[in-house]
């Protein structure tokens, strides 16, 4: 899951909402983290999502129907597309508007900077600026999300094949979603 599904998934007290939505920030064993005990379970909650979302059948079914090539980045490339599919189908998981919704997350980011990871408290200003909950609208803003991704890894991937695959499975792809998304809100 990207970062509009783990904002949904999360509690939303601040501190663990923070720390799920940006669960990816804060790099190993928690016990070695210097953060607040909320934000501490809201990363444990981001661990315990990407890993159930891994572990899905829906989602070993779906990274199948990538490229052989694409096969080590499909996880990455379906956690970013599982957004697209969230923003498409948000009132089925949300009773908020996606507007609200956002607004509120950017207001407990903008109140509460000492919560967040320190490289995220240095670029909040800017992810709420370019509206990063919802970059993932379109499929031109998730190939840019991937774009952005590929630039930080040190061996990258075909980001038009993956955005190819996305087209060409997209009714496939956003079926599966849905079952994840609702398994993982059972609680």
């Amino acid at each position: 899951m990207n970062h509009l599904a783990h904002a949904l998934l999360a509690d939303p007290q601040p501190p663990q909402r923070l720390g799920n939505l940006f669960g990816d920030a804060v790099r190993g064993p928690l016990s070695r983290v210097d953060l607040p005990a909320g934000v501490l379970e809201g990363v444990r909650r981001h661990r315990q999502i990407d890993a159930m979302t891994d572990r899905h059948p829906a989602s070993i079914r779906l990274r199948e129907r990538f490229p052989r090539a694409l096969r080590r980045y499909a996880g990455i490339v379906l956690d970013v597309a599982f957004d697209h599919y969230l923003i498409r189908r948000w009132p089925l998981f949300c009773d908020v508007d996606r507007e609200s919704f956002t607004l509120e997350v950017y207001d407990v980011m903008h109140q509460n900077p000492a919560l967040l990871p320190e490289p995220v408290r240095l670029a909040a200003p800017r992810m709420i600026a370019r509206d990063f909950l919802n970059r993932c609208e379109t499929m031109d803003g998730v190939m840019s999300v991937l774009a952005s991704i590929d630039a930080r890894l040190s061996q990258g991937f075909d980001v038009a094949a993956a955005g190819r695959t996305l087209e060409v499975h997209d009714g496939a792809l956003e079926y599966g979603f849905t079952e994840v998304f609702s398994d993982l809100q059972r609680p």
